[in-house]
């Protein structure tokens, strides 16, 4: 494991060197507090706050159950999610253009909820696999996840219905040629979680739950990659900047995740 979180210290701290470096704001004042429109792309980011949220309130309450330590990092994790849902909902809740004009939030936003539903199956995966948890406790702890599932759903379900009233359709804009090399740190998370699956693949015969979970948190990244590398327009404006910040708490969230994997796969080991 030391071997995979010096990995993940070196790609962190390229990954800030790449947000430094081609960081292009074009003059914009982050600390003036822009105009809220609440453009459609802004209420798929308000559901993912209340869904995010929701989870963390869920997964704290089942740690606090059963001291698995792997759910309180995975806790926070979805704490981080709502943090990032938070900074996009912003931005695309006075920008036009990322919200209604083009796919830009949608290309961060939707992906994100790949990794929600991860977390989600690693919950259930550790409630169901976990050797010190009990047959009668691990009835009562799939009744409390069921409880926030719905809960999170509901409002999620109720924001969405909300969100159409602020849809409208556009002839979308398309991406112009640029290379925006913040790009790469939605590319670099991905060497890390094929680095640590493949150690835990050798070390710990691995189900193919957990490759599955590496696989779609893997495809989160990659339409954000994109995004970042070929938009001409969020890379001439402050619109990336708001993209690759989540961007960094993601890897943050990626790396938590993986700890938390490793937790669980050596208890289980025991």
């Amino acid at each position: 494991m030391k071997k995979i979180w010096y990995l993940f210290s070196i790609l962190f701290l390229i990954s800030i060197i790449f947000v430094v470096l081609d960081w292009n704001a074009n003059g914009f004042n982050f600390f003036e507090f822009q105009e809220q429109h609440f453009y459609f792309q802004s209420w798929i980011s308000i559901a993912g706050i209340l869904f995010s949220t929701i989870m963390a309130i869920t997964t704290f309450i089942i740690y606090k159950k059963t001291k698995l330590p792997s759910l309180r990092y995975i806790s926070i994790s979805f704490l981080l999610i709502a943090t990032v849902y938070t900074i996009i909902g912003y931005h695309t809740s006075y920008c036009e253009v990322c919200s209604d004009l083009g796919y830009c939030a949608a290309s961060h936003s939707y992906p994100n909820y790949l990794i929600i539903i991860t977390f989600v199956i690693f919950v259930l995966n550790t409630i169901m696999f976990s050797r010190s948890i009990d047959a009668v406790k691990k009835v009562e702890l799939l009744q409390k996840l069921s409880y926030g599932l719905i809960i999170a759903t509901l409002l999620l379900s109720i924001t969405l219905f909300i969100s159409l009233k602020y849809l409208k359709i556009h002839d979308h804009i398309s991406y112009h040629g640029t290379t925006n090399l913040q790009a790469l740190i939605f590319i670099l998370p991905v060497i890390l979680i094929v680095w640590a699956f493949v150690y835990f693949r050798r070390t710990y015969k691995v189900s193919r739950v957990y490759i599955l979970m590496a696989v779609l948190v893997s495809l989160s990244l990659l339409p954000q990659f994109y995004h970042i590398l070929r938009c001409k327009d969020c890379h001439i404006m402050e619109c990336s900047e708001f993209y690759v910040i989540p961007g960094l708490i993601m890897l943050i969230v990626i790396g938590l995740f993986i700890h938390a994997v490793s937790i669980q796969l050596l208890e289980n080991r025991e």
